[in-house]
């Protein structure tokens, strides 16, 4: 909910817009998986914005897991000499038991490197 500037009254803005985003999700993204097996990443998502390769793992069901990292990301990983992981459960997707990320030090701050779900 948002208050409209100046006023007291409440503006419902999901409410309002959520059939209207919900339609155009499903126009352009595939849908959501309800199984591991049936989790299939089109073509167009191994790739970042820059075009490199991002998704480096996807392996099979019945222990998935799926990562993300680009390539210039895992070089700064290879050269860093401190890393921090944080693995959690309690924010993994419901198809997963755990999220888990990587970050490492460069020169000037903790940059994440890899993402993951198992």
């Amino acid at each position: 909910m948002r208050r409209e500037n100046g006023t007291a009254a409440l503006i419902s803005v999901f409410e309002t817009w959520k059939s209207t985003l919900y339609f155009i999700r499903l126009t352009i993204l595939p849908p959501t998986p309800i199984s591991l097996p049936s989790i299939k990443i089109p073509d167009d998502m191994h790739y970042n914005n820059t075009q490199q390769e991002f998704l480096f793992c996807n392996s099979a069901t019945p222990h998935k897991i799926i990562a993300f990292a680009s390539e210039q990301a895992l070089k700064l990983l290879s050269k860093s000499q401190h890393w921090n992981d944080d693995e959690t459960f309690r924010t993994s997707t419901v198809l997963f038991s755990q999220s888990y990320h990587i970050h490492a030090r460069d020169e000037f701050s903790m940059k994440p490197i890899v993402d993951s779900c198992c």
